[in-house]
């Protein structure tokens, strides 16, 4: 069995989501572009390197079944390009439940299955160490979807970032 976890994120001027919530400090687009140009990256991975590259500020939620929302933890989320424009890597450090939660993810455009690929690593919730996931642009939204293993039991996770209008 699974048990499923799923993450909602909408993205105007703050990243806001169900179980977390994100604002982006700002970011030195003269850089992302230099990297994205020296990878030659196709157009729906550079969709993604051009939302979510940046610092962002997290707010961590627990949501009961009656859709109640409890802050339990903050953090600091940076999305950038490695040296030489691949992969587009993730190091997430925050504080959840009074406790240090780090972990880090890298996406990368597959030439040969013509597909983004992702892998997830967080050794302290996840036995398997690191896990792959699957990337997706749907419309304007970036989804990411994968599982893990702790304990013996299989979590599987789904992440959305929905980008919408600022104000103005």
């Amino acid at each position: 069995m699974v048990t499923k976890i799923i993450f909602h994120v909408i993205v105007s001027a703050a990243l806001v989501g169900v179980l977390g919530n994100a604002q982006q400090q700002p970011r030195a687009p003269a850089l992302l572009a230099a990297g994205a140009e020296a990878a030659q990256i196709p157009p729906q991975m550079r969709a993604i390197v051009d939302s979510l590259s940046g610092t962002w500020s997290i707010t961590w939620f627990k949501v009961d079944p009656s859709n109640n929302e409890q802050v339990t933890g903050h953090g600091e989320e940076v999305w950038k390009l490695a040296p030489g424009g691949v992969p587009f890597i993730e190091e997430n450090r925050s504080i959840v439940n009074g406790r240090p939660a780090e972990d880090y993810a890298a996406m990368w455009w597959d030439g040969k299955a013509q597909k983004i690929q992702g892998i997830w690593c967080a050794p302290l919730i996840n036995d398997e160490g690191c896990s792959g996931f699957t990337v997706t642009l749907e419309g304007m939204d970036i989804v990411l979807t994968g599982e893990w293993e702790k304990h013996g039991k299989r979590f599987a996770w789904r992440e959305v970032f929905s980008f919408s209008p600022g104000p103005g």
